[in-house]
């Protein structure tokens, strides 16, 4: 999975629980920019950190996990 496909796996999960980017950066401390500024990177195929990718997954009640294909 690439970044912008991360991406859209977030902004799904966000719209299935009906969480907008201020509930986001409200549960993290942060301000909405920020995680406007984090997804807008991922959406282009830029990285961020993994701390950061957490931070949204924990947010949204989601964890990451590594599997065998």
């Amino acid at each position: 999975m690439n970044n912008s496909e991360l991406c859209k796996k977030i902004k799904s999960e966000m719209k299935k629980q009906n969480l907008t980017q201020s509930d986001i950066a409200k549960t993290l401390g942060v301000n909405r920019a920020d995680i406007s500024l984090t997804l807008k990177n991922l959406a282009n195929g830029k990285s961020i950190t993994t701390n950061k990718l957490f931070s949204l997954l924990k947010a949204m009640g989601k964890t990451f996990t590594i599997s065998d294909k």
